[in-house]
């Protein structure tokens, strides 16, 4: 039994996982919905299933309530900018 989803997985493993997907746009649709709207999502990358998929439905949510979504990646963040997000 394997905890995620894994790319590689052959029919004779079984796994459990969420839906990433949906877990990232509702993080966001729920602080959209009180009223923020620079919201930051941040994740140790995207060599994991799991984080890229809830980074789809992050940015997709993001685009669906009109907010402007920017991917960077750790480098060419400031320090004063990595503590704004």
């Amino acid at each position: 039994m394997i905890l995620g989803r894994h790319e590689h997985t052959e029919n004779e493993i079984s796994w459990v996982d969420i839906n990433n997907m949906q877990a990232g746009s509702l993080a966001v649709r729920n602080l959209f919905q009180k009223g923020y709207r620079k919201i930051a999502l941040i994740t140790n990358g995207d060599k994991e299933l799991f984080n890229k998929d809830r980074v789809i439905g992050y940015c997709r949510e993001l685009q669906d309530v009109g907010i402007f979504s920017i991917r960077r990646k750790p480098e060419e963040q400031t320090t004063a900018q990595a503590r704004i997000l």
